[in-house]
């Protein structure tokens, strides 16, 4: 959901949940070592995230400032939970076409790779992002 706001502020808020709902020989690959082994764990299981923004209607330089706070958690079956707590701030320029982005993010959703047996584990990490996304 997106609103303009009456003093020309946007407010955005997004979230999605995601129902995997894979199990049995639907995980299967036939050539997994041992033959028959179940794979694709990551498939089988509940995900969502949910994530809020506010654009500030007043232009500094050449764009708007939008700060955001994102949460995505990662709940797959017979495995750990993997989550990630987000803030930062972009500088939009030219809507999708131009924006700088600047970007904590904490949590263990990348450090836990491709495992996803009951004997997953990661640390939780901190991670300082600084993007740039140009589209022609």
């Amino acid at each position: 959901m997106e609103k303009i706001l009456p003093n020309k502020a946007v407010v955005t808020l997004e979230g999605d949940y995601k129902n995997y709902g894979i199990s049995g020989d639907y995980n299967a690959i036939q050539n997994s070592t041992p033959p028959g082994v179940a794979n694709f764990n990551m498939f089988a299981g509940q995900a969502y995230d949910v994530s809020a923004m506010y654009m500030f209607p007043q232009k500094i330089g050449i764009g708007l400032i939008q700060p955001y706070l994102r949460y995505v958690n990662v709940n797959p079956n017979g495995s750990s939970d993997r989550n990630s707590y987000q803030t930062g701030i972009n500088y939009v320029i030219d809507g999708h076409n131009a924006v700088v982005s600047l970007n904590y993010l904490y949590g263990d959703l990348a450090t836990k790779g491709l495992n996803y047996t009951s004997t997953a584990a990661g640390d939780k990490v901190s991670s300082l992002l600084l993007g740039f996304q140009w589209q022609i």
